[in-house]
């Protein structure tokens, strides 16, 4: 089978169900190198902006293959087409420095060369120059096909840059333009960039929609301090990583790309200024939470995938992500009408940093397990009146919390393994009906704060791993009725 796929010439996969034609092509590059006719027309084909750029994109893969489609692929062999721009080819324009300040005032059109033309005309390809005969503009759309062009201008003068609905493969001659702060090179055939952007300190918004982009790793050393929108919109990247550094973005749109998860987007909690991303058209799981991480670690965004971001969802997006137990999260555990039934409660393994238990659904709570989280404080707990039992192992308890109020019913509590170094700043006289304290395994090394709690305790256990303990401090415990300690670096201890 493998000699007969290597000799294959013609494969006709007309009327399937192929939806990627440049992932298509790589396999059968591997697999069928021979390929002189390839027949795929009528296939619901998404990664292909336009007609024309098959035959291109084939010839890459292929060399040697002579039609696609029944079309002769002679006309797109032989080199790349390059275009040497020239002036004269297209309409031109003086623009007044009055005119400049104009247009770079606020409200700004998306891209280039919009601005270089009248309100409510069509934009036609067209270039611009300044009252020294500087060339500042150039926007070519649909204009003269080229996989390569050449400006051979002043490279300091040109300011905005368009060049869309062409056959440009390469973006190297970009670099050149030191000052240029707009750049629309959208429905093109760019398949891969190489460091091109990291000298435009002064580009703001890029446009490189509708290609073939595989990654963004040529952003990854980038410095663009000044870049505020980025558009990859519809091409193959599958991850975002590369963009991280790029912290100054307002708007990024990544819509129907091949990005499948959303844990690569840690980097947006360091982008304080991103106000719109859009993430649409991609097969991300679990999209509900992507948008809830989004708005909880994008604290500045206003939209996302076109969607305006409401007070309720920043507010769900919180109570989820902010790890904080109240009635916000438990609605998704319970019905609502069972919520106010509940007398005993565990959430273990959560990443609960915080509780709200001040709803008057949760005062029938009597047993409440939160172990192995992450809280570092009881007393907002104390709300709850009719709670007996608190179990708190595993946390990071340190203190009781700014929260100053007392646990009147609170029987028993599970401190173990907090890493409590001092008892102090429990506040045990909190706790006045107390009968059983559990403090394993913990890093104290002194009994001071327990004297308060001991006036009425009737019952105190503890399993300290390095106290150093008298007998005649214990024996003060005039109240205590068993007391459990354990081997520790100091031996068993003895009374």
């Amino acid at each position: 089978m493998g000699k007969e796929m290597k000799s294959l010439k013609v494969l006709n996969l007309k009327y399937n169900k192929l939806t990627k034609y440049v992932l298509s092509l790589q396999w059968l590059r591997k697999y069928c190198k021979s390929l002189d006719k390839l027949e795929i027309g009528f296939n619901p084909l998404n990664d292909v902006h336009d007609p024309v750029h098959m035959k291109y994109i084939i010839v890459k893969y292929f060399p040697e293959m002579r039609k696609l489609d029944d079309e002769w692929l002679d006309d797109v062999k032989g080199g790349s087409k390059e275009y040497k721009f020239c002036m004269k080819d297209f309409p031109s324009i003086v623009l007044s420095n009055s005119q400049l300040e104009e247009i770079k005032a606020d409200p700004k059109v998306q891209y280039t060369g919009a601005m270089c033309i009248q309100d409510n005309c069509t934009p036609t390809s067209h270039s611009a120059v300044n009252e020294y005969r500087e060339l500042i503009c150039v926007y070519l759309n649909k204009s003269k096909q080229f996989q390569i062009i050449d400006i051979d201008v002043k490279k300091t003068s040109l300011k905005w840059l368009t060049v869309k609905n062409n056959l440009l493969s390469t973006l190297d001659f970009v670099s050149e333009f030191s000052q240029i702060e707009e750049v629309d090179f959208s429905h093109n055939m760019v398949q891969s960039m190489s460091a091109v952007f990291d000298t435009l300190k002064h580009l703001s918004k890029l446009n490189l929609s509708c290609n073939y982009l595989k990654d963004v790793e040529s952003f990854t050393k980038a410095e663009l301090p000044s870049l505020q929108v980025l558009n990859l919109s519809y091409n193959c990247i599958r991850k975002l990583e590369g963009l991280k550094n790029l912290k100054n973005l307002e708007e990024l749109y990544v819509a129907g790309n091949e990005l499948r998860r959303w844990d690569y987007l840690q980097f947006i909690k360091e982008w304080k200024h991103l106000k719109i991303i859009d993430l649409s058209g991609n097969a991300i799981e679990d999209e509900e939470m992507l948008r809830k991480f989004l708005i909880y670690h994008g604290t500045h965004l206003e939209y996302i995938n076109g969607v305006p971001v409401s007070e309720e969802e920043i507010t769900d997006a919180n109570d989820t992500l902010s790890g904080t137990l109240n009635k916000n999260y438990l609605v998704k555990i319970y019905k609502p009408n069972q919520i106010k039934l509940l007398t005993e409660l565990t959430v273990k393994k959560c990443g609960i940093r915080k509780t709200n238990f001040r709803d008057p659904d949760f005062q029938n709570l009597i047993s409440i397990n939160l172990e192995s989280n992450a809280l570092t404080t009881l007393g907002s707990l104390s709300y709850l009146k009719q709670l007996k039992h608190l179990g708190l192992a595993n946390n990071k308890i340190s203190s009781f919390g700014d929260v100053k109020r007392t646990f009147d019913n609170l029987e028993s509590l599970h401190l173990n393994f907090n890493n409590i170094t001092d008892l102090i700043p429990l506040e045990l006289e909190r706790f006045p009906k107390l009968t059983a304290l559990y403090l394993q395994d913990n890093q104290l090394t002194s009994t001071e704060g327990i004297k308060e709690l001991a006036k009425g305790c009737s019952s105190w256990f503890s399993t300290g791993t390095n106290w150093w303990l008298s007998s005649k401090k214990i024996c003060s415990w005039k109240s205590l009725k068993s007391c459990m300690l354990r081997i520790t670096k100091y031996g068993m201890w003895r009374f």
